[in-house]
């Protein structure tokens, strides 16, 4: 099954709100299949942060759904958008593609 890559940017609900926390949070409510890569703050305006994640997880039905679900209920985050996404391919598939077009 292929994997994707999705690249989010989670709003906080105001500049108290403790980025890392949220990003501990969201990590807890991850199903097995969707795995955060990593993170980093980026500034937005007036003080306020926002968080942009990458997350690897199953080109599968109801796989985006439930990410958005779990990111969306944690405490702190007011809003969540998608900014990229794209197939994720690992080295194992880039070998098995390759040989499948020879």
């Amino acid at each position: 099954m292929a994997r994707l890559l999705l690249i989010v940017k989670i709003l906080p609900t105001g500049t108290d709100v403790d980025l890392d926390e949220v990003v501990n949070s969201i990590k807890q409510n991850l199903t097995d299949r969707i795995e955060l890569k990593q993170y980093q703050k980026e500034p937005l305006a007036f003080g306020l942060e926002f968080i942009k994640a990458q997350f690897t997880l199953d080109d599968a039905e109801g796989q985006m759904e439930l990410l958005e679900t779990s990111m969306k209920s944690t405490e702190g985050v007011s809003a969540v958008s998608y900014t990229h996404l794209r197939a994720h391919e690992t080295r194992h598939d880039l070998v098995c593609r390759h040989l499948l077009e020879k």
